[in-house]
């Protein structure tokens, strides 16, 4: 089958395409999907460039060493890809024949089972994913796709959208209140303001100025600028102390210790993201007294919030902004591409049809 595949840590030169890599082998309780539409994450920029591995403190244009999603080191050759869409072509032993022909979108994390002592694995990290025309994934994972959206447009939903519903659903987010969301133009930060808009929320957003009108198109009622290397502090100290209610940030970095300070007495900041660092400064005294609380999202309990994104993809509720579409065969370009973060939205690799 064709895939591109990922030869070791490095730039992105260590993506290779080829045509001649073997088809998955099904194990029990596994299906074999012949994928359609992968969308990029940033967790593809983390994995290949080591990113992940704990020595690591810079943000993710830092080559380290050894380190994935999991921690764990990573094994090469490896496929990555992880917001898959496809159809499923064959079953392995205990899996119902009639999954065959089925449209599924996959949850990219395989939760070990309760009680168990493992470690949860993400697909296209810890075993291979879904830039390639096949890929084989647990049963439970395979999710069935209703409504008349195109495979890029549930692919392009799938990690964003379901990681920006989990902190949403952690964060409480009820109409009336008020959510800021970082990043507000990548995957989960563009995802986070079309959800918190849907939820009658007030949006404030944060993006860079070329970025804002189309940020505002999403649902933001208001978008402060944030250029790179800028103090955001006085943006920020504008909205006036204690005036969120929920902050979701998915960039880090210096920006956190700000963030805190919005909050209002009982308020929620969710994290999902360190594109501008891991480390973050921090005064105890704006956590303690005002009972914040702090929340990192990873979706590791549970696949709630991608069966809550594909019934909003079933019912019209939500329709992902959709910046670029590649063939798999230039995987390398739509890479460079969302390595500029000039796009708003997802970019899309189209496998096949």
């Amino acid at each position: 089958m064709a895939a591109v595949v990922l030869t070791g840590h490095g730039g992105r030169d260590r993506l290779q395409y080829r045509t001649d890599v073997l088809l998955p082998r099904l194990r029990p309780g596994e299906l074999l999907v012949r994928v359609h539409a992968c969308a990029l994450n940033q967790t593809d920029v983390n994995t290949r460039v080591g990113w992940y591995g704990s020595g690591v403190l810079a943000p993710p244009q830092t080559f380290g060493e050894a380190g994935t999603w999991s921690g764990t080191p990573l094994r090469f050759p490896l496929i990555q890809g992880s917001s898959i869409v496809g159809r499923v072509a064959a079953v392995g032993e205990g899996v119902p024949a009639a999954r065959v022909g089925q449209r599924v979108a996959v949850d990219p994390l395989i939760r070990p089972e309760p009680g168990s002592a493992a470690e949860p694995l993400f697909i296209g990290s810890e075993r291979d994913g879904g830039y390639a025309e096949y890929v084989a994934v647990p049963d439970r994972c395979a999710h069935t796709v209703e409504g008349p959206l195109s495979d890029v447009a549930v692919a392009a939903a799938q990690v964003a959208h379901t990681t920006a519903e989990e902190m949403l659903i952690r964060g409480r987010l009820s109409v009336g209140q008020t959510l800021l969301v970082t990043g507000a133009s990548g995957g989960v930060g563009s995802a986070l303001v079309q959800l918190g808009s849907r939820r009658g929320a007030r949006v404030i957003a944060m993006s860079r100025a070329a970025k804002q009108s189309a940020v505002a198109s999403l649902g933001a009622s208001d978008v402060i600028t944030r250029e790179p290397g800028q103090d955001v502090s006085r943006a920020l100290a504008r909205l006036g102390a204690r005036s969120v209610d929920v902050v979701a940030d998915v960039v880090g970095g210096d920006v956190f210790e700000p963030l805190v300070r919005l909050l209002r007495i009982g308020g929620r900041y969710l994290t999902a993201g360190a594109i501008d660092g891991p480390r973050v400064g921090l005064d105890l005294r704006d956590l303690i007294y005002k009972d914040v609380e702090v929340h990192g999202v990873g979706s590791l309990g549970s696949d709630r919030a991608v069966r809550a994104v594909l019934q909003y993809l079933a019912t019209g509720d939500v329709s992902p902004p959709i910046a670029a579409v590649f063939p798999l065969d230039r995987l390398v370009e739509a890479q460079e591409m969302f390595e500029r973060h000039d796009h708003v939205g997802r970019i899309v690799i189209e496998v096949g049809a």
